[in-house]
């Protein structure tokens, strides 16, 4: 939205922290008429066009005005305006509406943010191209029911037109990859997918399957009978290539590995630490030699450890090592563990690091050698995955450290999972646990919660350390998990090395949301609360807090966990009226807006186990309730968060049932193939 913009809003008005606002079911944009003219001329959208010019062009054309500009009448603007302020008027008018669309979209109870889209992509043909196929809405998010009844019986087209059957393909395919994070999709699965959505027959679904077989939207592996979207076919078939040259060391043979160096290397760093496993050690030659590799292991098998000793053999080979995470947490991990800068994906991703082969000299110095470091790889998916290689220089290394028994990634694809049963690739799983933390007895339950055996765990009976169990029925779980969490924090003196789990984010009785409000509401109500458009913004000093978005000018990204510190400063306040709060992310202080606080903060005494994947606190609470995302791999991931102390609130059989069954990570199904 822009200043001047006149929209015409449709909904309900609710009640939200305490005072009233619209929820909107549909928003449109609209031309304006009578004296909404002076304001929309005055706006973003007509550049030159100041309010006075706007207040003139009124006082002379008055309800005219629309008329004139609706004819492109440039000669009768120039009565009030010059030629070049006349065009910028017509063409931002024009701009406003090109072709009807915005009435268009409106009249179908689309959002007019969809318009913008289109406008962008199409430019002024935007309608004309919907009108010749209204499928094309589909890539731009509108939902199938919605064009599909527009298409039938809007614009009349028929039940078996050749564009709606191709359209009902590409469709099944984006809702597999949309919904269940498949980039494949077998064909009688992909069949009856189209089947459902046509309305029609199986015939119908074969014909409009066949269609496509020029590789117009889709692709088709024959031999192993799947069909991808373009898209996915090409970022998967780009992994393949690239892992496979990086294993055959194609573009760039690996030099040979100084044995005596890198022995004694390590010699000196055992001598300065402490002793690596034989395991540890292979893993860590495996890397220095090889140009990709895989290092995977559960809960307290010295991941970390082998991190920081890569990087003294790094050194000696004269190597840079690059290293990364997923979450901003994670990332913080690495970079307190090695004393070596680390960031989140997302900023390398946005880094200017060239792209593509190095120059000769450039790969015979073994000086210029990179080794980029993922950890909890577990979480790429294949488009991150993607990005990361199309980053990675030609002749660059790249190592790929995580625990294949964790979540599958939240974004589409499967990629570490698969990487860790292929045995083509260079591979060294971690299983011995040697750490000071396996006395918490929290590493050996993970361990056997990993091979999906459920362990005798004792009741929870207070603070303490390891895995306990508080079973309760549902309606009494949200009470006993913010008990257990007070108890917790007294005793870990703060909130910050505590954190609950939630399965879900919103729904059900112990959902992340719930808990955040019922911890909220029983502990932290004596607290000063931060006030928002003159009421109470639901936080308040000392509250946990997590960062919604990326916003890298301010350092801070999405999954940034941190802490409201207190009220702004009178004289802060008294410059800048918009700070709410200030609150602490990674010990730098920020200024919180109220539109900071409405929009891009929430409340994180608890998480979802999603979110928390990549983070460990010191103790854990792990609210239980059945579900679809109970699975192995969630309780495993919820189970090794903790450092000194895991307590499980709830329906405790149903994480024993999810511990039995296989994961839900494998039913996704990927067109990856990698050792052939």
């Amino acid at each position: 939205m822009h200043p001047g913009d006149v929209w015409r809003f449709q909904g309900a008005t609710e009640i939200y922290q305490g005072s009233p606002q619209l929820r909107a079911d549909a928003a449109a944009l609209l031309r304006p008429e009578g004296r909404n003219m002076v304001a929309t001329l005055s706006g973003h959208r007509f550049p030159g066009v100041g309010p006075t010019t706007a207040r003139r062009l009124w006082a002379e054309f008055g309800g005219n005005l629309n008329g004139i500009l609706d004819r492109e009448n440039t000669e009768a603007l120039e009565r009030v305006v010059s030629p070049q302020k006349a065009v910028a008027l017509v063409e931002g008018w024009r701009r406003l509406n090109p072709d009807g669309l915005i009435e268009w979209l409106d009249r179908h109870r689309f959002p007019v943010s969809l318009g913008r889209k289109l406008l962008d992509f199409y430019g002024e043909p935007a309608r004309e191209r919907l009108e010749q196929d209204p499928y094309r809405l589909l890539a731009f998010g509108a939902g199938w029911a919605q064009v599909d009844t527009i298409a039938t019986q809007g614009l009349g087209l028929s039940l078996d037109d050749p564009r709606r059957e191709h359209a009902a393909v590409i469709q099944a395919l984006y809702m597999a990859y949309d919904r269940a994070r498949s980039t494949a999709m077998p064909r009688e699965r992909l069949l009856g997918s189209v089947r459902r959505l046509l309305g029609g027959s199986g015939e119908q679904a074969d014909r409009a399957l066949a269609r496509g077989r020029d590789g117009a939207g889709w692709l088709h592996d024959p031999a192993r009978g799947l069909y991808q979207t373009t898209g996915a076919w090409l970022m998967e078939r780009y992994i393949e290539q690239r892992l496979a040259q990086m294993v055959a060391g194609e573009m760039s043979p690996p030099p040979t590995l100084d044995e005596r160096l890198i022995d004694a290397t390590l010699e000196h760093w055992q001598a300065l630490n402490h002793a690596l496993s034989a395991e540890q050690a292979t893993a860590i030659r495996l890397a220095l030699s090889r140009q990709f590799c895989l290092i995977s292991g559960g809960a307290g098998v010295g991941k970390t450890t082998i991190l920081k000793a890569l990087h003294a053999g790094a050194d000696a080979l004269g190597h840079r090592v690059v290293q990364m995470a997923l979450a901003g947490k994670a990332a913080r991990r690495m970079e307190q563990a090695t004393g070596r800068q680390s960031s989140t994906i997302a900023s390398y991703l946005r880094g200017t690091q060239p792209v593509g082969p190095r120059a000769a000299s450039e790969t015979e110095n073994r000086q210029t050698t990179v080794m980029h470091v993922v950890d909890e790889a577990s979480m790429l998916d294949v488009p991150t995955l993607f990005g990361i290689l199309r980053r990675v220089p030609t002749g660059d290394r790249l190592v790929l450290v995580g625990d294949a028994a964790q979540l599958p990634p939240v974004g589409p694809g499967l990629t570490f999972h698969l990487f860790c049963q292929d045995p083509g690739l260079p591979h060294m799983h971690l299983n011995r646990i040697y750490r000071q933390d396996s006395a918490t007895g929290i590493p050996e339950v993970g361990r056997a919660v990993r091979a999906h055996v459920w362990p005798d765990l004792p009741r929870y009976s207070g603070p303490g350390v390891g895995v306990s169990v508080l079973p309760c029925p549902p309606g009494e779980a949200l009470e006993a998990v913010a008990s257990v969490h007070e108890e917790l924090v007294a005793a870990e003196g703060g909130q910050e090395e505590v954190r609950a789990l939630a399965v879900t984010r919103t729904q059900g009785p112990v959902s992340m949301a719930a808990i955040n409000a019922e911890i909220y509401l029983q502990q932290m109500r004596h607290r000063p609360r931060i006030p928002v458009m003159n009421s109470l913004s639901g936080f308040c000093v000392d509250c946990p807090v997590i960062y919604g978005r990326n916003d890298w000018e301010r350092g801070l990204t999405n999954g940034s966990l941190g802490r409201i510190v207190g009220l702004p400063p009178s004289e802060l306040a008294v410059d800048n009226p918009e700070v709410a709060c200030l609150a602490e992310f990674d010990g730098v202080v920020h200024d919180l807006s109220e539109f900071d606080l409405l929009h891009h903060v929430e409340r994180a005494f608890a998480l979802t186990v999603h979110r928390a994947q990549g983070s460990q606190w010191n103790r854990v609470i792990v609210a239980i309730a059945p579900g679809r995302l109970l699975d192995h791999a969630l309780a495993y991931t919820a189970l090794t968060r903790g450092v000194r102390q895991v307590v499980l609130v709830g329906d405790i059989d149903a994480m024993a049932r999810a511990v039995n069954a296989n994961p839900s990570a494998f039913r996704r199904v990927s067109g990856l193939r990698l050792s052939q």
